[in-house]
């Protein structure tokens, strides 16, 4: 939080998992914008505007869908 220091400055945090409540509470009483995007979240935006980046963009960030095969049941 330290280093946003200038107006409209925001900061990330992106979890592989999800975030604790004592994180979720800081960042809110935070005096800077944090924003916290955990998995599902991440999941949710990747799938909804990675399709939409340019091919130069999407060069940028490289990502691909890894699918499993889910047990008969």
């Amino acid at each position: 939080m330290g280093l946003l220091q200038k107006d409209g400055d925001v900061g990330m945090i992106v979890s592989s998992g999800s975030f604790t409540s004592d994180a979720k509470a800081t960042a809110l009483n935070s005096h800077v914008h944090i924003e916290m995007i955990d998995f599902e979240r991440f999941n949710n935006l990747w799938q909804e505007f990675y399709p939409k980046l340019s091919d130069e963009d999407k060069n940028r960030l490289p990502l691909r869908p890894v699918y499993f095969l889910a047990p008969q049941e």
